[in-house]
């Protein structure tokens, strides 16, 4: 990854540890505060597969339909 400010790289790894935890690049970007090119490179590096792409839904029975939508949800709060 390229060199970055130290403020950016406290972002960098908040992301990091919700790619860890499933959550989808969009996610990343909208709890960490990171570029979306850079949320989704870390996604894929760490789930050594591309993010599902997609708007993150708005619909709150969305989120509780099941236990990894309700765990996306506590991602966003």
């Amino acid at each position: 990854m390229k060199k970055v400010s130290p403020a950016y790289q406290s972002k960098i790894d908040i992301a990091k540890a919700l790619a860890q935890l499933g959550a989808r690049a969009v996610t990343m970007t909208a709890v960490a505060r990171t570029n979306a090119s850079d949320s989704r490179d870390l996604y894929k590096e760490i789930n050594k597969s591309q993010s599902q792409s997609g708007q993150t839904p708005k619909d709150i029975q969305w989120f509780l339909a099941n236990v990894r939508r309700r765990e996306h949800a506590a991602f966003l709060l």
